[in-house]
């Protein structure tokens, strides 16, 4: 006889939309602010301040060896107030080497960065905010907060778009300005609503040294596998700035902005709770039916929705951001099957560390990072930006495919019928996309455009529509 409790998907839903809900808002809140944006500054700035948020992400993905990682498997409160400690640590150290290397090394970092000398201090102050940020929010996911965390995104939304809005007459130096109060506004925040929780008493350094070697996999192969991820990710930026031209990396960069929005909303928000709630069902045997539900229901969720943004978006975006916007259309569309997959994906990532399986992760991502070089490269010599991009992107995709099938076969999911839902809902995906490329390929009329854009959206909405009906066969499929 089955045991019914053995896996319960109301409460990860429950617990996603309390995140989802907050992320929501601030995302809607990002949106429409991008509408301003794109008018007050222009592609070059936007160039400039992707080149700040990309540099300062790449750093901060290692800066504190991703103990923070770390403190979502603590067993105990003295483990985790020694994980916190060992964050905050090493968070002020790297921020003090990184102020002293830009002391020193100054003229030759303001030769090779494209952001005024002056301005280079702020990296040392944003790199010590982002960390204190980050280890707040493991910590408050970590006791499953989700309504705190779910403000302070609404709280740093709305703080930088204020603040953005006012300080357009700097240029991009008012976007990195603004950048940096918001952190700290959600860093005030989450302190303000989790202060009484947070560990009070003194920890001997002896469990703080314990702590450091328990969990030595994550400075050892989860840190270089998120500088990897992180340079992969980011590091096209910088490259399309020096390379081609800030232009070129703003557009890139909104371009990537706006796609980035439902990962945040939706597949960051089930992540975290299923990394909040893991360590719970590995001890109930549940996390393989916990993953294939989490992927299905992404699955379902997603692929109609990205497959009218990939019909849609070169319009969208010269109506909505202007016509020297209109490039960034097509730059989503190349791009967009890769992201598709980092917003099925991106919640299992988590499996490596639940798992302790960081060494194979590492692995992973040198294979990843060598493909991205490789692609960048060939762009590079062919003097193309677009054939840059595209090969990127499907080398990036291929990657999530091959995590895919690790995920797999490590779990054992063969039996839980994944691949039938999944096939279901890329062959709807792809018969909308089809339908709408027949109009370039008979060259018809706006009238045809128009008509079949609302079919294929009538074919998506019917499709999501069906997503409860089928969370209760889904629930059956997998026997749970």
């Amino acid at each position: 006889m089955k045991n019914k409790n053995l896996y319960k998907p109301t409460n990860f839903i429950r617990s996603t939309l309390i995140l989802t809900g907050g992320t929501t808002a601030a995302q809607i809140i990002l949106f429409l602010s991008s509408i301003l944006i794109t008018r007050l500054y222009t592609p070059s700035d936007l160039g400039f301040f992707s080149y700040y948020v990309n540099l300062i992400t790449i750093i901060s993905s290692f800066s504190i060896l991703k103990y923070d990682q770390a403190i979502f498997l603590s067993k105990n409160e003295r483990t985790t107030r020694s994980l916190i400690l060992i964050c905050i640590a090493l968070s002020i150290i790297s921020s003090v080497f990184f102020l002293v290397l830009i002391i020193i090394s100054k003229n030759k970092i303001s030769d090779n960065i494209p952001i005024q000398s002056g301005w280079i201090y702020l990296f040392p102050i944003a790199i010590i905010a982002v960390n204190i940020n980050q280890i707040l929010l493991s910590y408050t996911t970590k006791k499953k907060d989700y309504y705190n965390i779910s403000n302070s995104k609404i709280i740093q939304t709305i703080t930088i778009t204020a603040a953005q809005l006012s300080t357009y007459k700097f240029g991009y130096i008012g976007l990195i300005i603004s950048h940096i109060i918001s952190i700290f506004a959600s860093i005030i925040f989450i302190t303000s609503k989790t202060s009484t929780n947070l560990p009070q008493e003194k920890t001997p350094k002896k469990f703080i040294f314990l702590a450091f070697k328990r969990y030595k996999k994550f400075p050892l192969y989860a840190t270089p596998s998120s500088l990897m991820n992180s340079i992969g990710v980011y590091l096209p930026s910088i490259i399309y700035a020096n390379i081609y031209s800030t232009d070129i990396a703003g557009l890139y960069f909104l371009s990537h902005r706006i796609l980035m929005l439902p990962i945040t909303l939706i597949s960051n928000a089930a992540g975290q709770v299923f990394l909040s709630e893991s360590r719970e069902k590995v001890k109930k045997h549940t996390l393989r039916h916990s993953t294939a539900y989490t992927f299905t229901m992404l699955t379902h969720c997603s692929l109609p929705f990205f497959s009218i943004f990939y019909i849609i978006s070169p319009d969208l975006y010269s109506v909505a951001f202007s016509s020297n916007w209109e490039m960034s259309g097509e730059i989503t569309k190349w791009i967009l099957p890769w992201v598709t997959l980092i917003f099925i994906g991106s919640p299992f990532i988590n499996l490596f560390n639940i798992l302790e399986k960081q060494k194979t992760f590492l692995l992973y991502q040198t294979i990843l990072l060598s493909m991205r070089i490789i692609s960048l490269y060939v762009g590079y010599l062919e003097n193309s930006f677009e054939l840059t991009v595209k090969i990127y992107a499907y080398a990036s995709a291929i990657w999530w495919i091959s995590i895919f099938i690790w995920i797999y076969r490590t779990l054992n999911l063969k039996n839980l019928k994944i691949i039938g839902h999944t096939i279901e809902s890329v062959a709807i995906s792809t018969t909308m996309i089809i339908l709408y490329q027949m109009i370039y390929f008979f060259h018809a009329g706006n009238l045809a455009k128009i008509f079949l854009f609302l079919l294929c959206f009538i074919f998506g909405t019917l499709h999501v529509t069906r997503i409860p009906q089928k969370h209760r066969f889904i629930k059956k499929s997998f026997g749970v």
